[in-house]
C-alpha cells in the first residue's frame, strides 16, 4: 500500500498496469503521450485479469485507490492505445475500464484507443473512434476525474468524438468530476446510490460524430436514483446537431451554458425548459423563436451574440419567457428582424428584471 510508481516511458506504464496494487500512486514524471498498449507476447495489445472478466481490455484498473497523476511542473500527460479494438463485443468498447474503487485520475488527459470493427452493412462501429473512454463498472465507487481532458479521436471524415465517461456503479459513493473538457456525453443512469458531484465540465460537439442522428443526446444522462449535482455545464454545438433534441434535453440542467459556434441554425419553434445560457460565437443567425418555457425561481438567464431572424412558425416574438420567476434575464448584443416583438415576458413570469444592452 502507499507505494509511488513513478512512471516516464511506455514501457513503465504498461508495467504499472500489470503489477498494479491497491494504494498505489502513479506519477508522470516527464511530458508526453504515453501507449498503454500492452506489448507482451501474445497479449494482443490488451490485458487480461481473471478476476474481473473472462475477456482481455484495453486498459482495466482492478486495483482499489490507485491515483494517477503527474508530477510538479511537468507539461501536458496523455494516455492512450495504439490497441484498436476489431469487435464491437463490451470489452472492446472501452478505453480505460474500471473494477476499483477510489480511484482518482488528477492532471493526465485520456485519448481513447480506436476500433476497427464493422458492422453487417460494412460501416466501422462508432464511426471507427472509442465507444466509451472510461467506463466505471457495477463494483466500482468512489472516484474523481479532474484538472483533465477526455480528448478526441477524429475519422476519415473529419467527425470527433472522444467517448463518453460511463457510470454503471452500483453505489458511486462519493464520487467528482471536476474541471474537466470532453468531447461526448457522461452517463449515470445506473448509479442507484450515492452521490455524484460535477463541477465545471465542458463538452464540445462541434464536428460531432453523432451530430443530428436521434437518440444521441448531449450532456449528462441523469441518474435512476442517486444523487446528481452539477454546478457549471457547458456544451458547445455547430449547426449540424438537432438542437431541440440533441442540446436541449433532460440532459442538460438550470444553469447551463450552450455555445453555437458560427453559422445558420433554423430553430423554427424552439422550446427550452430550462434556464439556460446561449452565446454566439463569431456570426450565429437563428431563423425561428425561442420560448423559455422553464418556471425556474431565482434564475439568471444569460443570451449574447445572436442574430435572430423570423420564419414562417413565428412573426411575433423572437424570445419569450412564460414561466420564469423572481430571476435575471440579460441579453447582450442580439439584434432581430422580422418580428412584433424581439423579447416578450409574459404576466405568468413574475418578479423577473430584464437588461439588454
Amino acid at each position: 500500500d502507499n507505494e509511488t510508481v513513478y512512471i516516464d516511458s511506455d514501457e513503465d506504464l504498461v508495467s504499472a498496469i500489470k503489477d498494479q496494487a491497491d494504494g498505489q500512486t502513479w506519477v508522470f514524471t516527464e511530458a508526453g503521450e504515453y501507449d498503454a498498449k500492452n506489448t507482451e507476447e501474445g497479449s494482443n495489445g490488451t490485458y487480461k485479469f481473471e478476476s474481473t472478466y473472462a475477456y482481455p481490455f484495453a486498459f482495466p484498473i482492478v486495483a482499489n485507490d490507485i491515483t494517477i497523476t503527474k508530477a510538479e511542473g511537468v507539461g501536458e500527460v496523455t494516455i492512450t492505445s495504439s490497441y484498436e479494438a476489431t469487435t464491437a463485443n463490451w470489452h472492446d468498447q472501452n478505453f480505460i475500464t474500471v473494477y476499483g474503487t477510489g480511484l482518482t485520475i488528477d492532471g493526465v488527459n485520456i485519448l481513447g484507443n480506436k476500433n476497427t470493427a464493422v458492422d453487417g452493412n460494412g460501416e466501422k462501429w462508432y464511426g471507427g473512434l472509442c465507444n466509451k473512454a472510461i467506463e466505471f463498472t457495477p463494483s466500482a465507487s468512489n472516484f474523481t476525474l479532474k484538472n483533465m481532458e477526455v480528448k478526441s479521436l477524429v475519422n476519415e471524415a473529419g467527425k470527433k468524438s472522444s467517448g463518453s465517461i460511463y457510470v454503471s456503479c452500483t453505489n458511486v459513493g462519493n464520487s467528482s468530476i471536476e474541471n474537466v473538457k470532453m468531447g461526448s456525453y457522461i452517463s449515470s443512469a445506473d448509479s442507484v446510490e450515492g452521490t455524484l458531484t460535477i463541477t465545471n465540465l465542458e463538452q464540445d460537439y462541434t464536428d460531432f460524430i453523432y451530430a443530428g442522428e436521434p437518440g444521441y443526446l448531449y450532456g449528462v444522462k441523469p441518474a435512476a436514483a442517486n444523487n446528481l449535482v452539477i454546478d457549471g455545464l457547458t456544451i458547445y454545438v455547430d449547426n449540424n446537431s438537432n438542437l431541440a433534441e440533441q442540446a436541449f434535453s433532460e440532459r442538460v440542467y438550470d444553469g447551463t451554458t450552450v455555445v453555437l459556434a458560427a453559422g445558420e441554425y433554423d430553430i423554427s419553434a424552439l422550446r427550452i425548459n430550462k434556464a439556460v445560457n446561449l452565446v454566439g460565437q463569431d456570426d450565429v443567425t437563428l431563423k425561428g423563436s425561442i420560448d423559455y418555457i422553464t418556471n425556474a425561481n431565482n434564475a439568471e438567464i444569460n443570451i449574447s451574440g445572436l442574430f435572430f431572424e423570423a420564419d414562417n412558425t413565428n412573426t411575433n416574438h423572437a424570445l419569450n419567457f412564460s414561466a420564469l420567476k423572481n430571476s435575471k434575464i440579460n441579453v447582450n448584443d442580439c439584434d432581430f428582424k422580422g418580428y412584433q416583438f424581439g423579447i416578450g415576458v409574459n404576466s405568468q413570469a413574475t418578479g423577473n428584471t430584464l437588461s439588454v444592452s
